[in-house]
């Protein structure tokens, strides 16, 4: 990503390497299972090191621990891009609650 795209995200991003588990159920009704690493995290979504071979928008579950590893969190989402060549893909919150949305805030803002 080059510098200009990093000016225009809407979040700021924290690296983070923790496992997730992901469920992705793409339009055919098709659910693909994986583990990854969540490569970086925001308010808006995250970032995982692997490439979820579903198409743009398909929903995902996650099941991911908070830093430090305490605190279990599951979260839906939608698949915002995936990046073959990087085995990358971008994954935006659809339903956080406040606390939690404002509590990623804090860490991103803090790290």
């Amino acid at each position: 990503m080059d510098t200009d795209d990093k000016k225009n995200r809407l979040h700021k991003r924290a690296h983070h390497i923790d496992k997730i588990d992901i469920a992705a159920i793409d339009p055919s009704s098709e659910v693909v299972k994986v583990e990854a690493n969540i490569v970086n995290l925001s308010e808006g979504g995250l970032c995982v090191d692997t490439f979820l071979d579903v198409k743009p928008e398909s929903l995902v579950v996650m099941n991911f621990k908070l830093p430090g590893g305490r605190t279990a969190v599951t979260a839906s989402g939608r698949i915002k891009w995936a990046d073959e060549d990087k085995d990358e893909t971008g994954i935006e919150f659809n339903t956080l609650s406040e606390s939690f949305r404002e509590w990623l805030k804090d860490y991103v803002e803090n790290k």
